[in-house]
């Protein structure tokens, strides 16, 4: 008599066998998730930095010199508001909207304009 389908051990091994590889790629796949996370959070700070300089480009009057320890802090909200960057940039970590509120300082550090998202 020929015999049709598999056996359960056969079946239990293939379960076995996914499962195994289930174990192994799924922490790989969530760790790549997360540095993309982290690269994307990286680049929404570049940006926003970048709507700092050239706030600041602007303002040279106000920013900080080497002979000042002063240092401005600004909000996103004013970057909005003078159309240097736009409304609803999304944190990638936090899957939320960074707030207006968030503070961007601007320092002279080193012979040069430090400019700081968040501290």
């Amino acid at each position: 008599m020929e015999k049709k389908g598999f056996t359960l051990i056969e079946l239990l091994a293939v379960i076995a066998i996914l499962a195994l590889l289930g174990s192994i790629i799924i922490p790989i796949i969530n760790k790549d998730i997360s540095k993309s996370r982290e690269t994307l959070y990286q680049q929404q700070i570049k940006n926003i930095e970048s709507a700092a300089r050239q706030y600041g480009a602007s303002h040279l009057g106000e920013l900080p010199t080497k002979s000042s320890d002063k240092k401005i802090e600004i909000t996103l909200q004013t970057l909005i508001d003078g159309g240097y960057i736009s409304d609803g940039i999304v944190n990638p970590k936090t899957r939320q909207k960074f707030p207006n509120s968030t503070p961007i300082t601007i320092s002279y550090q080193d012979g040069k304009l430090i400019y700081k998202v968040g501290e």
